[in-house]
Formats: structure tokens, C-alpha cells, sequence
């Protein structure tokens, strides 16, 4: 177990997160494909960066519009 005074100091490399042998069956251990392909992991880091762009548009497009309603009120 995790000790309560460590758990917000988890590292992102650190052990935990790896999940392998955590199946049914220790005999056919497959390997996560966001593990072990790197494809699938660049493919990942791809949605993340879309996700976040979009957000970032988003955020960008209310700025715009709060500029909007500023420049308005001030002319």
C-alpha cells in the first residue's frame, strides 16, 4: 500500500502506473498498447494536444468576445 503521506507525491514515472501482470492470468501477460506501442502513445499525445488546442480556442473565442463588449461600451 501507498502510505497516506505519499500519495499526492507520486511521480509520474514512478512504478505504480505501470500496470503489466495485473491480469487474470501471469502465464499471458499482454502488453498494453499505450505501453508498448509507439504509435499508440504519440497517438495519444495527438488527441491530448487537439483537446487542449481546442480548449485553448475556445477560451480565445470568449476573450474575443468579452473584447468585444469592452470596445463597445468604452467608443
Amino acid at each position: 500500500p501507498i502510505p497516506m503521506d505519499k500519495l499526492f507525491d507520486l511521480d509520474v514515472n514512478d512504478a505504480i502506473w505501470d500496470d503489466i501482470g495485473l491480469g487474470d492470468s501471469d502465464d499471458l501477460v499482454e502488453v498494453l498498447l499505450w505501453l508498448s506501442d509507439e504509435q499508440v502513445r504519440t497517438g495519444i499525445r495527438g488527441i491530448l494536444l487537439r483537446d487542449r488546442s481546442v480548449e485553448e480556442l475556445q477560451r480565445l473565442r470568449y476573450e474575443l468576445s468579452v473584447l468585444g463588449e469592452w470596445f463597445q461600451e468604452e467608443w
